[in-house]
């Protein structure tokens, strides 16, 4: 249970990174 929140956590970092990176390199 533990271990499972903590890859969906990774994953949301993942989607966050690559949803962020467009921005940072448009600017």
């Amino acid at each position: 249970m533990h271990h499972a929140s903590l890859l969906l956590m990774h994953q949301g970092n993942l989607v966050y990174m690559s949803a962020t990176t467009p921005f940072l390199t448009w600017s």
